[in-house]
């Protein structure tokens, strides 16, 4: 059981961390070399700077700092180098040293910080090393430096409000859910939005794992990589500047980059951090009850008409709620010689719901070696192990859920009790009993990556990556014998396993042709995708106990699926640089996938882009804009389909006397491709004030050709289901703008922050004239965004008066299409810094199925006054409805026939503080025998405004929805407040 994991979760890290660190002892064996270059890299405050980044141009000479700034880098011959010092949010700095043979030389640096970095080093897809200034399309970076005080816990929480064209949606409060990621909005109907996802180079799973029954939630592997491991994550946005990334990456692709090792002596880094979950008021601030879950007993509960009820169920404090306990601990430890580096870390982390029986724990361990036994080579072996134990209420579109059963007061399907209702003359309702279900989640992630880089000569890189990935989930929702609504029991079980070997090569020959700067690179990438479903339920126990299939007296086999999915391809690209200011780029990519229609073929995406530095020319002012960077790329991507949509299926059956058959199911098409999406994008990166301050502006649009549509047939064919076909074409249009800045730089104060800005518009261009229902009111038609509410709106909404419905009216985009972000960082006397987070997202539309349901039975408490007033009105008071307005009357009737979920479709327009926190540098010596002490008191989900009147704007059941594009809040438990007081130590 959950509450019985810790010690499991530690044997299993242990073994794991033993396995990791066989290689530690032997480290420090490796030779230093001949020549060295050492030294320190700060602030130009005099601030140490960890991790930047110290190498020597064109080779594989390549070092960090550790926490004091310091750094060394040896094993150089005699001769004359160029060092240099480079740091993601600082402007880079070289400086020229010459070595004898035995020499060791200090070179000190000191970084300015800058919001625009053109030097800075960005991964493009090939071997050779690529500088932002040479790149055509737009990127974002988040750096460990952001987030290093911030209560983050996955890499949903880091995306949140911190890059323009970045969408993120929580889903639900439950710990251990998974959201939503979206970048740039949405380009497919039915083959997913997400992007890809790779980690030090090596792609891992980035779709949603398998939905966990009772619970109608999922978990997103890609969160198993802690914050305290990363070291930077880019976000390459767009199919223009994914081209060469091929099939699947029209969703754009995110690069985690976990910390390396240094060259330096041991140091170990301590996270300890212990908080609380806690929920506020849930749902409209008309209701006393915060949906009957806030409170669960007193004078409050009752309906519209004053009918009570009790719940003798209910918790002794007379809510639902409680302060969950939370738990962080993480344990780093890098260091290395001059070959050989290494990283090694553990954590364990343990969260209390705020509702008493939801938790989740994890646990992991992760090792990080770097060893280059030349200069020409270099090995990066990478390999993590994490461990998920989560137990979730039962929640969602669920008959015995959680918020469906308490919120829905007297019309929840918990009654009677076992006995506690003896006597009771009001409504008696006993919603504890449906915390008996155990829903739960155990999940194992593994990933483990070589890459080796040979450089033979400076000129040209070779790098090989061969990466495994593997996920283990096993979902279960048990239904215990003696239940009060299904007293036999039941158990609903899923296991699921992904695994994804990828290889990757890529070269790269850098060389002068004509006069211009030329790099020239190539490779091929293989992805081999397996997947094993199973999904099975037993029905009926015979007793007490810990229930199995096995102990079912019913067992049904509902779902198995075993699909793997092969894609490879090849890559062209060459770069012409002129006098290092103008950039010309051209790139081909040619994709096979085993998902491919047998008569398909290959795929190809074309790119091409440029890049002018345009303040390089003597005859800009750079005294006005120190930076100006114009930029412009046009580019394709793909994305493929299911494993089987191209082949002809059937269903097999239970003939006549139970004798085995098979009926038609899916009519294939042998010649159905990928989708191609094509994208334009322009802009341009300006920094001012020596670049402390920069914008930067991009205007995008993308066409999805050949979009991937569900066809019906003629059921003459004797196939009924539909058929995928490339027939449709979408677009998707809008501009991102960043303004960053380093503000004010004071001795005792320092202020920095950055504000980005994202409008998108989408349309379903053509259709086929096909009108493609998702679910829930939502649609995909022609003209309108991808996805859109439908239905019944009311036209004169703020009149007093009946209301003027509109049938089959459009009500709005399902999702926003307005973002804007705010970070701030504010230091003041040098050693405390207050960080915050905040984001608006806009124009998107959401289903309160939770005030639709519990209006038409008469518990939603904003309603209740309406409602008396119709009901009076009805009864011949001709007044009754004279400061009741339109929509009032149409969202608050009580004749079934006017009763329509369509008039509780409402704008999720919302800002929230997502984060803040105040960390504290400690006095050197106060906390003895550590060279650094940091407190931070933190918060997450402090503050929300919104006029939207369900439970939160961001909620969605994944079961109810599936895989579409619907949304809809429907019984979802939202977040809650978390705050966190941790000590962060290095010794």
């Amino acid at each position: 059981m959950v509450g019985s994991t810790g010690r499991a979760l530690a044997r299993r890290c242990a073994a794991t961390a033993f396995v990791l660190g066989l290689g530690a002892p032997c480290l420090g064996a490796q030779a230093t070399g001949t020549a060295m270059v050492r030294g320190r890299v700060a602030e130009i405050s005099g601030r140490p700077l960890d991790a930047v980044q110290v190498l020597v141009p064109g080779t594989t000479r390549v070092v960090r700092t550790d926490a004091r700034g310091v750094y060394r880098l040896g094993g150089l011959p005699a001769g004359t180098y160029t060092v240099r010092a480079q740091m993601l949010g600082f402007g880079a700095q070289s400086r020229s040293v010459t070595l004898g043979v035995t020499d060791t030389v200090v070179v000190d640096f000191e970084l300015r910080p800058a919001a625009l970095a053109l030097d800075a080093v960005v991964v493009t897809g090939t071997a050779a090393e690529s500088r932002k200034k040479e790149v055509g399309n737009a990127m974002a970076a988040i750096s460990a430096r952001e987030i290093e005080a911030a209560p983050v816990k996955n890499v949903q929480d880091i995306l949140s409000g911190r890059s323009a064209g970045v969408t993120v949606l929580t889903n639900s409060g439950q710990p251990g859910a998974g959201g939503t990621i979206r970048l740039r909005g949405t380009n497919s109907v039915t083959q997913g939005n997400n992007p890809i996802i790779y980690v030090d180079g090596i792609r891992i799973y980035s779709d949603n794992g398998p939905i966990s029954p009772g619970a109608r939630q999922v978990t997103t592997s890609f969160n198993d990589i802690k914050p305290e491991d990363i070291d930077r994550i880019e976000v390459v946005k767009g199919a223009a500047a994914t081209t060469l990334y091929g099939t699947e990456a029209s969703g754009g692709v995110i690069q985690i980059f976990t910390k390396k090792g240094t060259s330096t002596a041991p140091e170990w880094t301590l996270n300890v951090g212990v908080g609380a979950n806690h929920m506020g008021h849930i749902g409209p601030s008309e209701d006393p009850t915060g949906v009957f879950v806030n409170k669960c007993s007193g004078p409050e509960l009752q309906d519209a008409q004053g009918n009570p009820w009790v719940d003798p169920t209910c918790p002794e404090s007379g809510s639902w709620l409680r302060t969950g306990a939370v738990q962080q601990y993480a344990l780093s430890l890098r260091g290395g010689a001059q070959q050989t580096t290494y990283f090694l870390s553990g954590n364990f982390n343990s969260e209390e719901g705020v509702i008493s029986t939801s938790s989740a724990k994890s646990g992991g361990v992760r090792g990080n070696f770097t060893f280059s036994p030349t200069p020409s080579l270099i090995f990066n072996f990478n390999s993590a192990y994490n461990r998920n134990e989560t137990r979730f209420i039962p929640d969602g579109n669920f008959a015995w859920g959680f918020m469906l059963n308490v919120g829905r007061g007297s019309f929840g399907n918990f009654k009677g009790g076992k006995g506690e209702c003896v006597g009771v003359t009001v409504t008696c309702v006993t919603n504890g009993y449906l915390l008996d279900q155990q829903a739960t989640n155990s999940a194992d992630h593994y990933i483990s990556g070589l890459t080796v880089t040979w450089s033979p000569i400076a000129a040209f890189t070779n790098r090989l990556a061969v990466g495994y990935d593997y996920n283990n989930t096993d979902a279960q929702d048990i239904i215990p014998f003696g239940y009060i609504n299904l007293p036999l029991g039941r158990l609903d079980k899923t296991d699921w396993n992904h695994t994804k070997l990828s290889l990757d090569y890529a070269g790269s020959f850098q060389h002068g042709v004509f006069g211009l700067a030329s790099t020239s690179s190539w490779g091929g990438q293989l992805f081999d995708d397996r997947d094993h479903f199973l999904g099975e339920t037993g029905n009926d126990f015979s007793g007490p106990g810990d229930p199995t299939l096995g102990s079912a007296a019913r067992v049904t086999l509902g779902t198995v699926n075993r699909a793997r999915v092969v894609n490879a391809g090849l890559f062209l690209q060459q770069m012409f640089g002129w006098r290092d200011r103008l950039f010309v780029t051209g790139g081909l990519r040619v994709d096979g996938n085993s998902a491919f229609g047998s008569g398909f073929g290959l795929q190809t995406y074309p790119k091409i882009s440029a890049a002018y530095v345009l303040s390089e020319e003597p005859f800009w002012p750079s005294n006005v804009l120190s930076t100006m960077k114009l930029r412009a790329a046009i580019g394709e991507s793909g994305k493929a389909p299911g494993a089987f949509d191209a082949v002809r299926t059937w269903d097999p059956i239970a003939a006549d006397e139970g004798k085995p058959g098979f009926t038609p199911a899916q009519l294939g098409n042998p010649n159905l491709g990928p989708e191609r999406t094509r994208e334009i994008e322009v802009g341009f990166d300006a920094g001012a004030f020596g670049d402390r301050v920069s914008l930067e502006a991009t205007a995008f649009r993308a066409r999805t050709l050949g979009a991937l549509i569900g066809v019906t047939y003629p059921p003459t064919q004797g196939f009924t289901r539909t058929q995928l076909e490339n027939v449709g074409t979408l677009e998707n249009r809008g501009v991102e703008l960043q303004l960053s800045g380093d503000l004010l730089r004071r001795s005792q104060v320092e202020w920095s922050g950055r504000v980005s800005y994202t409008k998108m518009s989408n349309q379903a261009v053509d259709l086929g004239r096909r009108n493609i229902a998702m679910g829930s009111s939502v649609y995909v038609r022609e003209g309108y965004p991808v996805p859109s509410y439908f239905g019944n709106r009311v036209t004169n909404p703020d009149a007093i008066a009946d209301p003027i419905i509109a049938t089959d009216a459009f009500l709005g985009n399902a999702y926003a299409n307005r973002l804007i972000g705010i970070t701030s960082s504010l230091r003041v006397f040098k050693d405390f810094v207050f960080d915050v987070v905040g984001e608006y997202q806009g124009g998107g539309m959401l289903g309160n199925f939770v005030g639709y349901q519990n209006e038409n039975r008469g518990v939603w408490y904003p309603c209740y006054d309406t409602q008396k007033k119709i009901r009076a009105a009805n009864a011949g008071d001709a007044t009754a409805l004279n400061d009741v307005t339109a929509l009032q009357r149409a969202k608050c009737a009580i004749d079934p026939t006017k009763i329509s979920s369509d008039y509780w479709v409402q704008s999720t327009d919302f800002f929230k503080i997502r984060s803040a926190s105040l960390s504290w540098k400690l006095p050197a010596n106060l906390v003895p025998r550590t060279s650094s002490a940091t407190l931070v008191l933190a918060g997450k989900n402090l503050w929300k405004s919104t006029n939207y009147d369900g439970l939160d704007p961001e909620l969605r059941d994944a079961t109810d929805q599936g895989a579409s594009l619907a949304r809809r809040e429907y019984y979802v438990f939202p977040p809650s407040k978390q705050f966190l007081l941790s000590m962060r130590v290095l010794f």
